[in-house]
């Protein structure tokens, strides 16, 4: 097992259906090829996070932080304490959960537009 790290925010936004969340989440290009951050990474400042690495989901209607967080890979490993982190903080209920895999966000920003950092955690990872 390798240990490492992941970065994890939750929080609530008014996403309607599919197409307002990926266009808060994805990082789009212009005509010319130059790339465009997501809504989400400039609301934290982050300039790009490898899309391989990132893994999220939404829900129209607000789940239990414990509950939505099940599913998402590595949760066995880094579970309890980001519960703990997300109770710390008050967050409760969410519609998205965006997990950064092998990134560790130094940003100053911890909450914006409803959207909090949960934290940066470790996890186990199969060899």
């Amino acid at each position: 097992m390798l240990e490492k790290q992941c970065t994890i925010w939750a929080g609530t936004l008014p996403f309607n259906d599919d197409k307002s969340f990926l266009d808060y989440i994805e990082e789009k290009y212009d005509s010319g090829g130059d790339y465009i951050p997501s809504e989400f990474l400039k609301s934290f400042d982050i300039d790009r996070i490898d899309r391989d690495d990132l893994e999220w989901d939404y829900t129209i209607n607000p789940l239990p932080f414990e509950d939505f967080l099940d599913g998402f890979s590595y949760f066995e490993t880094f579970k309890e304490n980001a519960i703990k982190n997300a109770e710390k903080q008050q967050i409760k209920n969410v519609n998205l959960i965006v997990i950064a895999y092998e990134y560790k966000y130094s940003g100053k920003i911890k909450c914006n537009k409803g959207v909090h950092l949960v934290g940066v955690f470790k996890y186990l990872e199969s060899q």
